[in-house]
């Protein structure tokens, strides 16, 4: 939208900065003069613009500015109301979060299980490919770093913490002050909970932001990695090198010729295709393109 069209014709939301309401460009506006492409959001309806003259035509009615002066006296207690209901509301949620009681599930191998969940959820990425710099975390793993994630795991996974939070607390009035106040109330319960459980030199220990481990742990972490799940292990990248194209013809034209190389092999039907890697472990020669 150009800077004229804002300023001859003007959007809804600038009318409406004006005092108007949207039954009042209803009634007194109607239909828009002009609909132009929705500059927020590409899939988004048009914007409808008004012609700046017939707004402030319409503003000089007798009867516009009779609904006008109503509107302007009902604004403030209309805000009031609001105010107080906000406020019942806020306050109704954090009384919903003082007196939901915490109750935390007791399991036993606590710390191997906050292990495996920690292992579990950080290996992969989203996409689910395996993190090939991944430092499982084992017993001999900082204390301040196990305490930590023995935590998150009582808190995600022993506890009614998520669940509350997404069925009473999300999208709430007040949500963030009720959010904080619940997560405070869960953290004393967790803390209680681990430090009776954890071992004595964990319990002491303050709780740390990142995992530190040496390099000389991160090759056999590494390769334990590798061995306990090699399911989802990446393939190196193909060495593009050994494929050369022709231009303008999408085909394998040929490959790095060796001395001691046996002749080609013609394919002679397409069911006896052969696949890519075949090709380039084989150096055979396709007569059609492979792609």
């Amino acid at each position: 939208m150009s800077k004229m069209e804002e300023g001859d014709h003007p959007s809804m939301q600038a009318i409406k900065d004006r005092g108007w309401t949207a039954a009042l460009m209803r009634d007194f506006l109607g239909e828009p003069d002009k609909l132009v492409k929705n500059p927020h959001y590409r899939t988004g309806p048009p914007c409808k613009l008004y012609a700046l003259g017939r707004v402030e035509t319409a503003e000089q009615r007798a009867d516009f500015q009779r609904r006008m002066e109503r509107i302007l006296a009902r604004r403030p207690a209309r805000r009031r109301a609001a105010k107080e209901h906000a406020d019942r509301e806020r306050q109704k949620l954090v009384d919903l979060v003082e007196s939901t009681p915490i109750h935390v599930r007791r399991t036993n191998k606590l710390l191997s299980r906050a292990i495996d969940h920690y292992n579990d959820f950080r290996r992969y990425h989203p996409s689910g490919d395996l993190r090939l710099d991944f430092l499982p975390a084992t017993r001999h793993s900082d204390p301040a770093f196990l305490r930590r994630i023995t935590c998150n795991y009582v808190r995600h996974e022993l506890t009614e913490y998520d669940h509350f939070l997404y069925s009473k607390v999300r999208s709430k009035i007040g949500c963030e002050e009720a959010y904080q106040r619940f997560r405070e109330r869960v953290d004393e319960a967790v803390l209680e909970y681990v430090d009776s459980r954890i071992p004595a030199d964990l319990s002491g220990s303050v709780p740390s932001s990142t995992h530190q481990a040496s390099e000389s742990e991160a090759v056999p972490r590494q390769r334990e990695a590798e061995a306990t799940h090699p399911r989802r292990m990446t393939m190196p990248p193909r060495d593009s090198s050994l494929i050369r194209r022709a231009p303008g013809r999408r085909s394998v034209e040929g490959l790095p010729a060796l001395a001691n190389a046996s002749p080609p092999t013609v394919v002679s039907s397409p069911k006896d295709k052969p696949s890519l890697c075949n090709v380039l472990n084989t150096q055979e020669v396709l007569p059609y393109p492979l792609f």
